[in-house]
């Protein structure tokens, strides 16, 4: 078993920049996977889903729409993964409520949680496509106030760093954090 891996939980806000940052890691990086939540979604007719009361949409913004369980299992394969190498490996694992389940958050050596303002996020938002669309009023009903949910959570760790999503430097942030455990 390869005790190599540098776990980073890259989490926060919808439209923040997690994605962008996670692929210029990878991109960056030599030895660099990458875990995206978006990936972990139950599907669409899931009774699992909860509906959005007056909107008739399933609320795809809270953590019972994603199989967390099965994210777990696919990062432990990863981690558990034999690595002949001593060169340590990097898995980044990318996604709005990477550090609301706590044992995925456990698994991060690295914690980052990226923040916007509720225009800014509206304003970026609004230029995205999703898949299933977001209706009239699911921002102002789901989006938003799940993100102020869940990132109060995190705001009670005490081992998070907190990336400004406007900001410029917090892939160079993240980076200089890997290569110091390094």
């Amino acid at each position: 078993m390869s005790n190599m891996w540098i776990v980073v939980g890259l989490s926060g806000v919808t439209c923040g920049g997690k994605s962008t940052i996670s692929k210029k890691l990878k991109d960056t990086l030599k030895r660099c996977e990458v875990l995206n939540q978006d990936d972990y979604f139950h599907p669409d007719d899931s009774p699992i889903l909860d509906k959005v009361e007056n909107l008739e949409h399933n609320n795809y913004d809270n953590l019972a729409c994603l199989d967390m369980e099965k994210m777990y299992d696919d990062v432990m394969k990863i981690i558990n993964k034999s690595d002949p190498s001593d060169e340590p490996s990097v898995l980044v694992l990318d996604g709005f409520l990477i550090l609301n389940y706590k044992p995925i958050a456990d698994l991060c050596r690295l914690k980052y949680q990226v923040f916007l303002d509720r225009e800014e996020c509206l304003r970026r938002r609004h230029l995205r496509t999703y898949l299933p669309p977001d209706i009239p009023g699911y921002f102002e009903l789901c989006v938003w106030p799940e993100y102020c949910k869940y990132n109060d959570e995190v705001k009670m760790m005490d081992d998070v760093t907190f990336l400004d999503g406007k900001a410029n430097d917090s892939f160079d942030k993240i980076l200089n954090d890997i290569k110091q455990l390094f």
